[in-house]
């Protein structure tokens, strides 16, 4: 069919893969088609791809087919504004893929994790996204989405990503604090962004010279220089005793070595 079509200019099937794809460019553009067999006689052209009935007695390869369809179906349901949405999709992929930070094989955000975070972004939708796909975001994902909420200005749905991480078992790092301070700081939030510190004591991750710099950055660009001149010098105090641990273990590593000299 798509040979006798004068925009399809490449067409390669793959057969093997653990969700067979037909692999097509319409009009210099690469889509990619995912195969599914299903027990019917009769597909209509309007077929709801959630239609229960439709799945029944099905392959498991054409059961992998159909999932990520059925994913991207709903999410189209559960968002507000679909022509925003989909705009904001094509604008984190073209971003993702320019800056070659693309794709679930290679570490970073694929296909259904930038859906999750244009959905959240249009109307901050993360929890009901997460439980129609029943996947569990990671700490990467979450940034993404404090990262995005920071440059829009909307820091109710910040208040929302943390509600939802207090309800989670995700695993949080500095990073992700950092993250959090940079959003706030972006917006003029500054109570919030100091309280991001409590928050790092309870979760038990240390601060380290980039949380400084940032609030420092964000005290001295609002003018206010007094707690920029503490944070500095808490980290000027905790970079003086890592030194000087560093220098005893090194003490005691050279009295270790001696002594086993035997000098």
């Amino acid at each position: 069919m798509f040979k006798n079509w004068p925009e399809v200019s490449k067409i390669h099937c793959v057969k093997d893969a653990k969700v067979p794809l037909m692999q097509i460019k319409f009009n210099g553009i690469s889509v990619d088609l995912p195969y599914a067999q299903l027990k019917v006689n009769y597909i209509p052209d309007n077929v709801d791809i959630l239609n229960p009935f439709l799945l029944r007695n099905i392959d498991d390869t054409s059961w992998k087919s159909l999932s990520e369809v059925q994913a991207n179906t709903r999410i189209l349901q559960l968002v507000s504004y679909t022509e925003n949405f989909q705009a904001i999709l094509r604008c984190l992929k073209l971003l993702a893929k320019r800056q070659g930070v693309y794709g679930n094989l290679h570490g970073f955000l694929g296909g259904i994790c930038l859906r999750v975070l244009a959905a959240y972004v249009i109307n901050g939708i993360l929890v009901q996204t997460y439980e129609v796909l029943e996947i569990k975001p990671n700490c990467v994902t979450l940034c993404s989405l404090v990262r995005a909420c920071g440059r829009a200005g909307t820091v109710n749905k910040i208040g929302g990503i943390l509600r939802f991480i207090e309800n989670s078992d995700v695993m949080l790092d500095t990073v992700f604090f950092n993250c959090l301070i940079d959003a706030y700081g972006r917006m003029g939030s500054l109570a919030e962004m100091k309280e991001i510190l409590v928050m790092m004591e309870k979760r038990v991750c240390k601060p380290h010279k980039i949380t400084y710099n940032t609030m420092i950055k964000v005290y001295l660009n609002s003018g206010i220089t007094s707690p920029a001149k503490e944070l500095l010098d808490v980290m000027n105090k905790e970079e003086t005793g890592s030194h000087l641990e560093e220098l005893g273990s090194r003490k005691k590593y050279t009295l270790a070595s001696t002594s086993m000299l035997g000098c």
